[in-house]
């Protein structure tokens, strides 16, 4: 609501056209749906991949440390990108943040990269598991 109703004001105050802020605010809110549907669908198989061969009388003490570590990685990458960003914006430029702004997205592409190449790895695993395991 904050993304459609800040633009307003702010765009209101500057005399710029209502409909150039509201599109924006339609794009911002619409992509988060698309990512929130992405992650959403995505943490479910990827904690059941990473839980496939823990026994069942551990399970609950694996997905509290799985968690636990999830939220610690994600901690420490905004705190090493975040940290790379400043202090390559803070170099003397005309566009210090754009340069540092692109070597940022490009060491996340890479990272990216590799775990898409980790995730193909695991579903090959956990397939192999799903065919052995035992139907009751």
């Amino acid at each position: 609501m904050l993304l459609v109703v800040l633009p307003l004001v702010l765009g209101h105050e500057q005399g710029w056209p209502a409909w150039t802020f509201v599109s924006l605010a339609a794009g911002v809110l619409l992509a988060g749906v698309f990512v929130g549907t992405g992650f959403g669908a995505a943490f479910s198989p990827l904690l059941t991949q990473a839980l496939v061969h823990v026994p069942p009388a551990e399970a609950a003490d694996a997905s509290g440390v799985l968690t636990t570590t999830i939220q610690l990685s994600q901690v420490i990458g905004v705190a090493v990108f975040g940290s790379l960003f400043l202090s390559l914006a803070a170099h003397p430029g005309a566009h210090a943040s754009a340069a540092a702004f692109s070597t940022v997205e490009l060491w996340l592409a890479a990272l990216t990269l590799l775990g898409i190449v980790g995730a193909l790895l695991l579903a090959r695993t956990v397939r192999g598991a799903t065919r052995t395991a035992p139907t009751s």
